[in-house]
């Protein structure tokens, strides 16, 4: 948890922008005739992105802990190829 502490603020600033810049660029690629899709993107936008992707890291890793405790080790270790 501290890793995240030491990166920079640049770091993350960039790491907004691209992501804004993803953004607009799917907002122009899906833009047609009949439709267009406005790029709205407030503070709370990113703050609900990032809880959302910490969250499903968060729920991923659990479900990796859980399967892997499970695990007999001295049956795997013993198994052929």
């Amino acid at each position: 948890l501290s890793y995240f502490y030491a990166v920079d603020r640049d770091a993350w600033e960039l790491l907004a922008e691209l992501g804004y810049g993803f953004a607009a660029l799917l907002a122009w690629s899906l833009a047609t005739e009949v439709h267009r899709f406005p790029l709205v993107v407030r503070a709370d936008t990113f703050a609900m992105a990032t809880a959302v992707t910490v969250g499903a890291a968060i729920f991923a890793g659990l479900v990796v802990r859980r399967l892997l405790d499970r695990l007999d080790l001295i049956a795997v270790l013993k198994a052929r190829d």
